[in-house]
């Protein structure tokens, strides 16, 4: 226990004792006032008595005067000699303070230091927890800003394949349509540009043929009209100047009908090459004059 507590208890139990006694003296000054008072009381009922015995009683009541005045004198001197008897020990107190005071401001400030050193111990993990808890926070975050990374590289990869085999059918279509288109206009081309050839050719074929035979007449004519006049000229027995121009004239026919013939045989030959039955039928039908103009010069 600690000493200011011990020395508290030592003096209230003391105080308790000198109120025990004090009753106990006062009770005993009470019973002997009672008694003092009866034994008056008789001796003033036996005043009536001798003289012998008034003074026995007078001296009976100086001895009970004389008891009373020593009990109080007790109950007087007993306090201060308690005073005496615990002086010493609070002396002994008192002088104990200071040790006990010092003794008291060590420990309580080890005790402080100690609890300082405590808190601070405890605010050190306290502190290190909350970093952890922060760097496993940091981690997570980490880990899930990767993850939204990695997702959204994936969602785009996809997008992009996807977009890209859109594009590629999108292409495939429009070349397809491209293709079908061209393949549409060169059909379209190649039947207009047949048709075209075959009906320029055709005509070609007629006009040149219509052509031939109208020199070929007129060869023949020039021929006809030339051997005539070489026929009468010879009858008549003409100059020479004559002769050479009736030759000039024939050579000229023939020269003209050879042009005929290569004209002639020249658009045969497109017409073989546009593969027409029309062309067949032009060409067929210019060498006719040509065969016939070819027959009359021989002739001629």
């Amino acid at each position: 226990m600690h000493p200011r507590s011990s020395s508290k208890q030592q003096q209230q139990q003391q105080q308790q004792q000198q109120q025990c006694l004090t009753g106990i003296y006062a009770a005993a000054a009470a019973a002997a006032a009672l008694e003092y008072t009866a034994q008056a009381a008789t001796e003033a009922k036996t005043r009536g008595s001798s003289r012998s015995s008034s003074s026995s009683s007078s001296s009976s009541s100086s001895g009970y005067l004389e008891l009373l005045l020593l009990l109080l004198l007790l109950l007087l001197l007993l306090p201060l000699q308690q005073q005496q008897e615990t002086s010493p020990g609070l002396s002994a107190v008192v002088g104990e303070r200071p040790q006990t005071a010092a003794a008291a401001t060590r420990a309580s400030s080890s005790s402080g230091s100690s609890n300082k050193r405590q808190q601070q111990q405890l605010l050190q993990q306290q502190q290190l927890q909350q970093q952890q808890l922060q760097q496993q926070q940091l981690q997570q975050q980490q880990l899930q800003q990767q993850q939204l990374q990695q997702q959204q590289q994936q969602q785009q990869l996809t997008s992009a394949t996807a977009a890209a085999a859109a594009a590629a059918a999108a292409a495939r279509a429009a070349a397809a349509a491209a293709a079908a288109e061209a393949a549409a206009k060169i059909a379209a081309t190649t039947a207009a540009t047949g048709a075209v050839a075959s009906v320029l050719s055709a005509a070609a074929v007629t006009a040149a043929a219509a052509a031939a035979e109208a020199a070929t007449t007129r060869a023949a004519a020039a021929a006809a009209a030339t051997a005539a006049a070489a026929a009468a000229a010879a009858a008549k027995q003409p100059k020479p100047q004559m002769l050479r121009m009736l030759q000039g004239i024939a050579g000229a026919a023939e020269r003209c009908s050879c042009f005929v013939a290569r004209a002639a045989a020249a658009a045969a030959a497109a017409a073989a090459a546009a593969d027409t039955p029309a062309a067949a039928a032009a060409a067929a039908a210019a060498g006719r004059p040509a065969g016939a103009a070819a027959a009359s010069a021989a002739g001629g």
